[in-house]
């Protein structure tokens, strides 16, 4: 088994990678010394089999241990950390979702794939106890696969990789149903709030400006934003302020300083603190890689 160094573009993406000719998918080992805050194009599943990880997302942290399973959506910003001294061996499966649905016109891409794939709210999932143990017996089946040079290997993985999609699916229909179980009255209240940052975004927003919006005192605000994304408020307004930046830097001429004061961070300092620590560059150099013909290359 292959321990992969991960390296990173300008835009914390790490280079697609193909296995098996047309069927893009990769199994390696992930070890503690190889964290890095990125994001790929294609999905990954990842099994702990030593240790304890730690998965830091921009919004969230989850603790795995030895057995514990995770699906990461694509494009999903994320880093893989020790959660002690003792470090940790993670089993990564990276795939495209596409090939799980196989073309066609069983509509399979469309009715199991694309809802999991588009939707936000399933970035991560998480598996119980029976669902890690067979996604274990199938990494280790996927792992032999790799390595035996059978016979079909491209028929063999699509099988292996809709089993374990199966798998991801019915992770992705329980949060699913644990979303939709928000009440009404719940759901008017983030509305009114997102509302109000949505409007605001580019005044100067407390807590208290927030909260009263809904007419909720701040500890219900900050209960209902965790609860349904996860997330706070204020970190809810500072990536919503970073995705209109983004707007701007794409389709204005303003400087860095305005868009700054466009978008409601206090300075372009600030600004550009926030904006390394999401995409891992700055606003102009983002910019400037927008308008070139060609992305950048990977960095060795």
């Amino acid at each position: 088994m292959k321990t992969k160094k991960i390296s990173v573009d300008d835009r914390q993406y790490v280079a697609p990678e193909v296995m098996f000719g047309e069927l893009p998918a990769v199994l390696y080992e992930q070890r503690a010394a190889d964290g890095v805050m990125h994001r790929h194009s294609e999905a990954q599943l990842s099994l702990v089999t030593e240790g304890s990880m730690l998965l830091r997302l921009p919004d969230d942290e989850l603790l795995l241990s030895a057995g514990d399973a995770v699906y990461i959506n694509c494009n999903r910003l994320h880093e893989a950390l020790p959660a002690d001294e003792r470090g940790f061996v993670c089993l990564c499966l990276k795939f495209n979702p596409a090939a799980v649905g196989g073309g066609g016109d069983y509509g399979l891409q469309e009715k199991y794939v694309e809802p999991v794939v588009r939707t936000s709210a399933q970035n991560v999932l998480t598996f119980g106890p029976e669902a890690c143990t067979e996604i274990k017996k199938l990494l280790a089946e996927t792992e032999e696969l790799t390595e035996s040079g059978a016979d079909c290997p491209e028929i063999r993985l699509n099988i292996l990789l809709q089993r374990l999609w199966l798998l991801i699916f019915a992770a992705a229909g329980r949060e699913e149903e644990r979303t939709q179980s928000v009440s009404f009255s719940e759901k008017q209240r983030l509305d009114m709030l997102c509302d109000y940052i949505h409007k605001n975004y580019a005044e100067k927003i407390t807590l208290d400006d927030i909260a009263n919006a809904a007419h909720i005192s701040k500890g219900e605000c900050c209960r209902v934003f965790k609860r349904i994304f996860h997330t706070t408020p204020f970190r809810y307004l500072v990536y919503y302020r970073l995705n209109r930046s983004i707007e701007l830097l794409m389709e204005t001429d303003y400087s860095i300083s305005e868009i700054a004061q466009h978008v409601g961070f206090c300075s372009s300092s600030y600004y550009t603190k926030c904006f390394r620590k999401e995409y891992n560059c700055v606003p102009h150099k983002y910019r400037q890689e927008l308008h070139r013909p060609e992305t950048a290359g990977i960095k060795e």
